[in-house]
């Protein structure tokens, strides 16, 4: 997504700022240079660059600087005059570790963080920054390949922050509000979260912890075990996911859980209207073998339940897919409300069947459906148009 490719580019532009303050400036006092790192900053930028408020740096093994009222200029079509204003913000590294190259932030706390993403008419980004020369001068492509920075973040805690993101033209602008995202390391393999923040008018809530995300992106297991909400709805996750540079060696075990009172939250997410079902809870897991999924799901809308289990080709071209479902409702009025259609109130209803793979199509084969005193067994296949 675009957005979170954004977030990311404010985040790392962020963290190479200050880091490289604390590098270049270790026996320097900001505020007397504070010119003097504008100036630069906004040459490297392309972009007016201010640190309006008064600023320290504590010298040590860990050095810790602290910048009041940071300002970076925003593009002229922006809505607003800077596309990042920071309150205030704390950073301390670790300097010893970066000699096994390795960057440890053993704190970094933000206050009053302001970021716009946004894009013009013509696609430009706003964070498109310098001074143009990188599209006309090209640089050679090392293929060199030296060791991976190590991240680590020991304590992360932002608070009152905005950020907006406005994508193409004529698209709804996206708002987050984060009231508090804190981030504390537990040991060497887990971290603790604590999100309290808002996605457009919809509170989100999350708690737990995962591995670092540098084992995700090394190909190691990437374990979590979070809780938390989002609106009305109440979710769980647990388990791990390694990605690796071959499609086939993803692993993957997770179980979950989503609870809610009925479709609202989903129903704001995907700005559509849905059919009051009543509450709605969903659980299951998934796991990887042998170029498929392996999933089961055991869902209920009221009165309706819904069980499902088998494997999907990781491919998704539908080759060997093997799924198995069961459908119970009290009646058909029921399974109309759901998609949206009056049915009358016959029932019970109660059906299994077993969705498999055929060449060209799918099949739902050894049906079995009992409706009141009516019962219908078979199987139906669906073969899916080709393309000329």
């Amino acid at each position: 997504m675009k957005f979170i490719k954004y977030l990311s580019i404010v985040v790392i532009f962020f963290l190479v700022l200050v880091a490289g303050l604390l590098a270049t400036l270790n026996f320097v006092d900001l505020d007397r240079y504070k010119g003097t790192l504008e100036k630069q900053i906004s040459e490297m930028t392309g972009r007016d660059f201010a640190i309006a408020g008064d600023s320290e740096l504590s010298v040590s093994l860990q050095p810790r600087v602290l910048l009041r009222d940071v300002r970076l200029q925003n593009a002229s079509w922006g809505s607003q005059p800077d596309m990042l204003k920071i309150g205030q913000v704390e950073l301390q590294i670790a300097l010893l570790p970066l000699l096994k190259n390795r960057m440890e932030v053993t704190k970094l706390i933000v206050n009053e963080l302001d970021v716009e993403i946004a894009n013009s008419e013509d696609g430009q980004s706003n964070w498109s920054l310098g001074d143009g020369k990188a599209a006309t001068e090209k640089e050679p492509v090392s293929d060199a390949r030296g060791p991976q920075t190590e991240f680590v973040l020991n304590e992360v805690r932002i608070e009152n922050a905005r950020i907006s993101y406005q994508g193409d033209a004529g698209n709804p602008a996206t708002r987050v509000d984060i009231e508090q995202l804190d981030v504390r390391r537990i040991d060497d393999d887990f971290e603790q979260w604590n999100i309290a923040t808002r996605f457009n008018d919809i509170p989100i809530a999350v708690q737990g912890k995962t591995s670092y995300l540098h084992a995700l992106f090394g190909g190691r297991p990437f374990k979590n075990d979070l809780k938390g909400t989002l609106g009305n709805l109440a979710f769980t996750l647990n388990g791990e996911v390694t990605l690796r540079d071959e499609a086939d060696k993803t692993g993957l075990n997770m179980q979950f859980s989503v609870a809610a009172p009925n479709l609202e939250t989903i129903a704001n997410l995907a700005a559509t209207e849905l059919p009051d079902v009543g509450p709605i809870k969903v659980s299951g897991k998934a796991s990887d073998s042998g170029g498929f999924y392996i999933f089961s799901l055991d869902g209920s809308a009221a009165e309706l339940k819904l069980t499902a289990d088998g494997r999907v080709a990781r491919a998704l071209d539908g080759k060997g897919d093997e799924i198995t479902v069961t459908l119970q409702a009290p009646d058909l009025e029921q399974i109309g409300r759901l998609g949206g259609a009056e049915l009358p109130p016959v029932g019970p209803v109660d059906l299994t069947g077993k969705i498999s793979a055929i060449e060209d199509g799918h099949q739902l084969s050894a049906i079995d459906l009992k409706i009141a005193k009516s019962d219908l067994k078979g199987e139906i296949s669906i073969a899916h148009q080709r393309e000329p």
